[in-house]
Parts: structure tokens; C-alpha cells; sequence
């Protein structure tokens, strides 16, 4: 069973057993530290403003940090404190496709789920079931552990914007529970000799809308951006009988080359027995970026 076909029956094993399915919303270190008295913002904005950095991508903070590493030769004392980083980042190079298990693998372990899933496994040791957490693979765990270990330099650097692309998104999903928002989940994909960043945010439709069609149905977004083809976006609508999906790219050789291929790729989604509708179309800019939080007038947190 594909990753996408694993979501979205969570999705509707979750529906029919009415328990929710949805990630619950960890709240990074900085969150916790701004949840004192005397601001009069709310604590998320706040938190995202103590980070004092500008709106960063997860990707180019790894590719930046990767080469930094990689010039770094054993100055600083990199070497022997990132040696396990290093192995986490192969670990996540090595995950596979984004149709595979590896994008699974990588939504659990890319950071922004770190304190959501501390907290579950200490449930879990309560009860006399829980895992080993040293076999944990996290990357905001491994980055933290870096952090503490390396010596002021421009390595401990890196790190920190590394640090800082995750608990942006942490912070940024805490906005969006605040206004009944589904939370996006960012992790890193190998771009060849670099990394990008790839967005998840799965929503499901309860039937408020009035649009009974569209009742008892899960959405799937997933956007991308890779160097050689741009960014790509891709919006999934999985109801009871039927699958539709929208893929929208920003260059126009893209669109052609999935347009020549798009009846190989039909009849291969439709192996379930599935009926499929596939709609393949040309996007700018802002229609292929991540959703930003609702800003609430406080704190632009869109970039």
C-alpha cells in the first residue's frame, strides 16, 4: 500500500471510529518560554518573534549547513559532535520516493511532530509499552543535541538556522489550530547534491460545507520545489468511489511531460480499482507556495 493510500485510510479508519486522526499540536521550547504574563500578544506570535530571524526554509537551512560541515573539515570541533547528524541526514537521504514508505518515515522524523511524539511515547513507557528512545530518528532531536555540543562557531550556526526553520513551522501550526486551521508538516528531501522542502497538510471533510459530493471525503496537498523541474504542487480529494487530483506546476515544460504521460499515470492509480481524474495545469508563484497561518493583525507571519 502506497503512503498515500496509508493516510487516507487512517484518515477515514479514524472517521468511521470517530476518534480524531489528526497530529496533536507539539509546542516547541520557545512556545513554552513565551507563555508567561505581560505580553498582550498571543503566545505563538510571540515565541515566533523571540526567534529573531527571518522566514526560513528547511531545505536551504540543511544544504546550507551540509556544505558548511562539509568545509569545515574538523575545525571547531564539528567532526566528533556531528558525526550523528551526519547519520541521520544520510538516514532521511535514503528514505526512498515520496510515493513510498520513506515519505512516511520522513513526516514522522523530520521535527515538527519531536515533542508530539516524546509525549506519546511517555504514554506509551506509562503503560508498559514503551519504545526505546534512543532508537528515536528525529532530526530536531539530533540538531539539539549538536547544538548543546558544539563550541560558539559558525558550525553551532548552521545548526541554530536549522533549528529555527522547524520551530517556525511548529509555531506556525500553533497559529493555525488557533484558527481552526489544519496544521502543514514540513520535511526535507534530497535535491541532489542539496535539499528542499516538501509540505503536507491533509484536511477532512465532515460535511458542514453543504456539499454533499464532497461529504465523508479527505484532501491531500503536497507541494514541492526541486531545481531541475520547480515547484510542483499537488492537491488530492479521496471520496468513498473516487480519487481527483490537481497538479499544478510553475514551468511549462513540466506541464508537457506530464501531459504526454498523464494516461500511464491514471491507469496506474487506478490498479486499486479506483476511479481516477487527473487535471494537469500551469500556476504561479503563490498558488504553488505552503498556505501561510492566518495573520491576525499582530504578527504578519506569512514571509
Amino acid at each position: 500500500m502506497s503512503v498515500l493510500a496509508q493516510l487516507f485510510s487512517k484518515g477515514q479508519q479514524g472517521r468511521a471510529a470517530g476518534t480524531p486522526v489528526a497530529p496533536r499540536i507539539p509546542l516547541p521550547a520557545s512556545l513554552l518560554a513565551a507563555l508567561g504574563p505581560g505580553s498582550n500578544a498571543p503566545a505563538w506570535a510571540q515565541a515566533l518573534a523571540n526567534l529573531r530571524a527571518p522566514h526560513a526554509d528547511l531545505g536551504q537551512a540543511l544544504t546550507h549547513l551540509v556544505q558548511h560541515l562539509r568545509a569545515q573539515g574538523g575545525r571547531d570541533g564539528a567532526t566528533r559532535a556531528t558525526a550523528g547528524l551526519e547519520r541521520v541526514l544520510a538516514r532521511f537521504a535514503s528514505m526512498g520516493d515520496l510515493d513510498g514508505p520513506g515519505l512516511a518515515e520522513r513526516v514522522a522524523g523530520g521535527g515538527v511532530l519531536l515533542e508530539a511524539r516524546l509525549a506519546q511515547a511517555a504514554v506509551a513507557k506509562a503503560a508498559g509499552k514503551g519504545p526505546n528512545l534512543s532508537q528515536l530518528l528525529d532530526l530536531k532531536a539530533e540538531l539539539l543535541r549538536v547544538l548543546a555540543e558544539l563550541p560558539r562557531g559558525e558550525a553551532r550556526d548552521s545548526v541554530r538556522r536549522s533549528l529555527v526553520a522547524i520551530e517556525e513551522q511548529q509555531l506556525h501550526n500553533v497559529a493555525r489550530a488557533e484558527h481552526g486551521e489544519a496544521p502543514l508538516l514540513v520535511v526535507p528531501i534530497p535535491d541532489g547534491e542539496a535539499w528542499t522542502t516538501a509540505w503536507i497538510q491533509r484536511r477532512d471533510d465532515d460535511g458542514e460545507g453543504g456539499d454533499r459530493e464532497d461529504e465523508g471525503s479527505s484532501r491531500l496537498t503536497i507541494g514541492i520545489d526541486f531545481s531541475a523541474l520547480g515547484a510542483i504542487r499537488a492537491d488530492l480529494t479521496l471520496r468513498p468511489e473516487s480519487l481527483w487530483i490537481r497538479l499544478s506546476v510553475a514551468r511549462p515544460e513540466v506541464l508537457e511531460a506530464l501531459e504526454r504521460g498523464l494516461p500511464n499515470l491514471v491507469a496506474a492509480l487506478e490498479r486499486d480499482g479506483r476511479p481516477t481524474h487527473l487535471q494537469v495545469v500551469l500556476a504561479d508563484a503563490q498558488t504553488l507556495a505552503a498556505p501561510a497561518p492566518v495573520v491576525d493583525g499582530q504578527l504578519d507571519v506569512s514571509a
